[in-house]
């Protein structure tokens, strides 16, 4: 059961919780997608990769109505932005990830590990779904790796990818998007050398 699934049970289905609050965390930043997530009875919306004062923010807005409860902490918190220690002609940026691991060096290590496990795969299997898949499926595909990407500072990636699934949803044809798809590979196999 997805987001939207629970949503609409909860929603529908249980009264003793009908006006708990939901909030969206999703990878799509549209209006649309925001649309779609509070007409289904969210609450609120958050896109990823969102930072720790946002989110913050929204528990705040939607838990404690007074104003005051997570407001004074984040006051009180040390300074949310963090500059990379990594250099300028690095590709992967440490720094969001250190925000919101609030600098836990294993939290961070596991993340890389993640990507470097991952990343192979998942671009093995591009290769696979542009040779003889489905556009959707390969969609799929990426969009798993958006959030990733976007964990570890690969932001060129992540906006590469939104322009891609726009456009298989608009079912244009690969000739309009393989470009921006061989960009993306070519980052990720660039970032895994990073890693590496």
């Amino acid at each position: 059961m997805d987001g939207y699934e629970t949503t609409k049970m909860i929603r529908e289905n249980r009264s003793d919780y009908k006006d708990i609050p939901i909030i969206a965390l999703t990878a799509h930043a549209t209006s649309r997608e925001e649309k779609r997530c509070l007409n289904l009875g969210m609450s609120d919306y958050l896109s990823k990769p969102f930072k720790r004062d946002q989110l913050l923010l929204k528990l705040n807005k939607w838990l404690y109505k007074d104003g005051d409860a997570l407001l004074n902490i984040v006051s009180i918190e040390k300074p949310l932005i963090i500059k990379s220690e990594l250099l300028e002609n690095k590709l992967i940026d440490i720094s969001y990830l250190k925000e919101i691991s609030d600098g836990d060096e294993s939290f961070i290590e596991e993340m890389l590990t993640m990507f470097k496990t991952n990343t192979p795969i998942q671009l093995n299997l591009i290769e696979k779904y542009l040779n003889n898949g489905s556009d959707q499926e390969l969609r799929k595909i990426i969009h798993k790796m958006k959030s990733s990407l976007g964990l570890i500072g690969i932001n060129t990636a992540t906006e590469l990818i939104q322009k891609i699934e726009l456009k298989i949803d608009k079912n244009k044809s690969k000739e309009n998007w393989i470009d921006d798809l061989n960009t993306v590979r070519n980052l990720c196999e660039s970032a895994l050398k990073e890693v590496s």
